[in-house]
């Protein structure tokens, strides 16, 4: 069974005065879904090669939750929910899996996190994005129109865009919504697929992991039995 590698939110559990590694359970149910095995990356790993090792990983999935540490932006409001050391730890994902040749796949903080890597900034503070849905906006038949959720605070404006990039799809005040790199099997998406149970809004992350990845998933077959098996 091919592998994804992801990422993992940082939580503060303040009742034990501890920091978490997390992942919501959504996350794991929807890469499973499509016939993979979740491989998961904890933040405070000092072996992320070794999650990289793999000779049969299928994507690296950089997850939403916290915020990025880094000043590429285009407000200086002061940050909040950032841990440098999950930067850290995706852009080692990140560059492994360009050096390796391995679909790269943001969802939402993961999207921000890929653009402003190659160049681009984010604006944070944005209005009616969070527990929202947009209609998208695409010359591309599988995504024009579809309705998506929208849960982030943070967003990137057309003019933000890196140039290594290119648009795929805006929400209807003007936000990118999806985009992929130019000459490299790399995407990203605002809104959050894991949280959907409609089959057209999974429907729509296959052919984002097919059409604009290239990615070769399981069979249709080999998934329905991989779900009765779960069931």
């Amino acid at each position: 069974m091919k592998k994804v590698v992801m990422s993992m939110r940082v939580a503060e559990a303040a009742a034990y005065n501890e920091r978490r590694n997390c992942i919501a359970y959504d996350y794991v149910e929807t890469i499973e879904a499509r016939g993979l095995h979740v491989i998961l990356v904890p933040n405070n790993t000092r072996l992320v090669q070794k999650y990289m090792q793999w000779d049969d990983i299928a994507i690296v999935l950089l997850t939403g939750g916290n915020s990025i540490a880094q000043p590429a932006r285009t407000s200086a409001d002061v940050e909040l929910d950032v841990y440098p050391e999950r930067d850290e730890i995706e852009l080692a994902l990140l560059e492994l899996a360009l050096k390796q040749d391995i679909p790269v796949l943001g969802i939402c903080r993961g999207s921000q996190f890929l653009n402003i890597y190659f160049g681009g900034k984010i604006t944070r503070g944005i209005r009616d994005h969070v527990r929202t849905y947009h209609n998208l906006i695409s010359p591309y038949g599988f995504m024009s129109g579809k309705v998506v959720n929208s849960f982030h605070n943070d967003g990137i404006a057309e003019r933000d865009l890196a140039n290594v990039l290119e648009p795929l799809a805006f929400s209807e005040d003007g936000y990118i919504e999806a985009f992929r790199h130019r000459t490299r099997r790399v995407a990203g998406i605002l809104w959050h697929p894991e949280r959907y149970s409609a089959e057209i809004a999974i429907d729509l992350l296959d052919d984002i992991m097919c059409t604009v990845l290239r990615m070769d998933l399981a069979e249709e077959q080999e998934r329905m039995a991989f779900r009765n098996d779960r069931e």
